[in-house]
């Protein structure tokens, strides 16, 4: 689940606890901890995705075995590559 928390143990410099009480608070130091680790993930996530597009960029009739497609299913693909995209950029599509 994505909600459920569970405890662990990090051991940090002095200066960085010192850092993240000034900003976050003492008594929130795990929220602002959580918050940092899943900004970096994304960005990790979003770096892979983007060196892999860079290994294999679409030519001028999109992706490779995407010139076989008919008109629909081409659209049916995109959107779902679409939905990915936004899920790995973090953003929520408008209805």
């Amino acid at each position: 689940m994505i909600n459920e928390k569970v405890r662990i143990h990090l051991v940090v410099p002095k200066h960085l606890v010192e850092e993240i009480d000034e900003i976050a608070g003492a008594r929130h130091r795990s929220a602002y901890v959580a918050e940092l680790i899943e900004r970096e993930s994304k960005l990790r996530r979003r770096r892979k995705w983007l060196e892999e597009f860079e290994k294999n960029p679409p030519g001028p009739w999109g992706f490779p075995g995407e010139e076989h497609m008919d008109s629909a299913e081409w659209v049916h693909m995109d959107r779902r590559r679409g939905d990915r995209i936004d899920e790995l950029w973090g953003r929520q599509r408008e209805e």
